[in-house]
């Protein structure tokens, strides 16, 4: 084996062991997105997500917006992190292919 391969393979281990805990952490963040609708001439907001062709509404408590938003937000972060990992990994074995 040489040592290019060698680094393939420990880089890719380093990409599968990333990912897991990406993974790991995405399914314990809420999925979906804040929407803002003005009842009664004040804000109220919820999370809503997809399910099939249904979408489902939470209600988010005022003190717990901020909480929430960040939430969501590392949830995109986490996402797009895992697109490029994923897409890290398709290279690596693209490049240890025979």
């Amino acid at each position: 084996m040489s040592i290019l391969e060698d680094m393939l393979k420990e880089e890719q281990q380093r990409s599968l062991r990333m990912r897991a805990a990406v993974q790991q952490e995405l399914g314990q963040l809420p999925r979906g997105y804040i929407s803002r609708k003005i009842i009664r001439g004040r804000p109220v907001y919820y999370l809503q997500r997809r399910e099939g062709k249904r979408v489902l509404s939470q209600h988010i408590p005022r003190g717990e917006l901020a909480e929430v938003e960040r939430r969501v937000a590392r949830r995109k972060e986490l996402q797009a992190m895992d697109k490029a990992i994923k897409n890290n990994l398709k290279r690596i074995q693209r490049a240890l292919k025979p």
